[in-house]
């Protein structure tokens, strides 16, 4: 409930059930269903769900979720190892 932000990963292991409003800039991982039918979900970057149980997830009108590479490139940079090598994300690896 209520209003949250946040930049970078978001990492949740359970259900997300939403009743107010989360914005994030970055990627969101829940390990578990997520309920977004009563709440506010805005995503700039990416959203991986995994429901090992079966459930599946809702998403009401007010669910947005737009890729962004640059977005969540910023959120890996912060918890990559640092290489020789230009930064690059798994979809662009040979």
């Amino acid at each position: 409930a209520g209003a949250s932000r946040h930049e970078g990963i978001v990492a949740i292991d359970g259900n997300l059930v939403l009743r107010g409003s989360l914005t994030i800039r970055g990627l969101l991982v829940v390990r578990g269903s997520v309920d977004a039918t009563a709440g506010q979900l805005d995503i700039e970057g990416a959203m991986v769900t995994y429901a090992p149980n079966g459930t599946t997830s809702s998403f009401g009108n007010n669910t947005s979720v737009r890729y962004s590479q640059c977005a969540l490139r910023r959120a890996l940079a912060a918890v990559s190892r640092p290489t020789t090598q230009p930064f690059r994300i798994w979809s662009e690896r040979d």
